[in-house]
C-alpha cells in the first residue's frame, strides 16, 4: 500500500487548476481519490486514516484544507500541502512554494513542522476564522472576484459590504 494519499477536487474552475489536476494525476508514489461535492474531503479523510496512510495531502486551495484537516483531527497523520486553489493564503503563510514540483518534493521528503489547530462551533481550522463584517465580505463576493482579487479582499469589498449593509456594520 502507498502511504500518501492525495485528496483533490477534480472540478476546478480555473484553468490554472484544471492543468495542475492534471500534473497530480501523474504524481508518483502516492494514491489518488478525487472528491465530487463539499465535505468529500473530510470524509475521504477519515477513511484515509482507517486505510493506514501516513500523509494526507490537500490537493487545492484553503477550502479543501479545511475539510481534509477536519478529517484528520486526532491523529498523528502528516498533512501535505500541494497549494492550486484560489487563493492559497495557509500555504503562503507556510513559506511553501506554489510550484508543484517543488511542494510535491517537500512532501516526498517528508518534512513536516507542528501548527496550532483551532477549534470553534465543533469546527477545526488551521489557518483563520472571521466573523460579522470579515465574515459578511467573504459571504458576499462571487468566486471570480475572489479569484481576482486574491488577498485584497477584504480592502475592496470590505468599505462595499458596509454602505450596502441595513443595519450598521462598521
Amino acid at each position: 500500500m502507498q502511504e500518501i494519499l492525495v485528496i483533490f477536487n477534480p472540478a476546478a474552475r480555473s484553468e490554472r487548476a484544471k492543468a495542475a489536476w492534471r500534473r497530480i494525476e501523474k504524481l508518483p508514489n502516492c494514491t489518488m481519490r478525487a472528491t465530487s461535492a463539499p465535505g468529500d474531503a473530510r470524509a475521504v479523510a477519515e477513511a484515509a486514516l482507517k486505510e493506514g496512510f501516513r500523509t494526507i495531502v490537500a490537493a487545492g486551495g484553503d477550502g479543501t484544507i479545511n475539510e481534509v484537516v477536519n478529517g484528520m483531527v486526532g491523529s498523528d497523520v502528516a498533512l501535505g500541502i500541494l497549494p492550486v486553489g484560489t487563493m492559497n493564503v495557509f500555504a503562503a503563510e507556510l513559506g511553501l512554494p506554489g510550484d508543484l514540483d517543488e511542494a510535491w518534493a517537500i512532501i516526498q521528503a517528508g518534512r513536516t513542522r507542528r501548527v496550532d489547530l483551532l477549534r470553534a462551533n465543533q469546527q477545526y481550522f488551521v489557518q483563520l476564522a472571521g466573523v460579522g463584517l470579515d465574515a459578511q465580505v467573504v459571504q458576499a463576493t462571487s468566486w471570480n472576484f475572489k479569484r481576482t482579487s486574491g488577498p485584497q479582499l477584504p480592502h475592496i469589498r470590505g468599505p462595499d459590504r458596509c454602505a450596502k449593509a441595513s443595519t450598521p456594520v462598521c
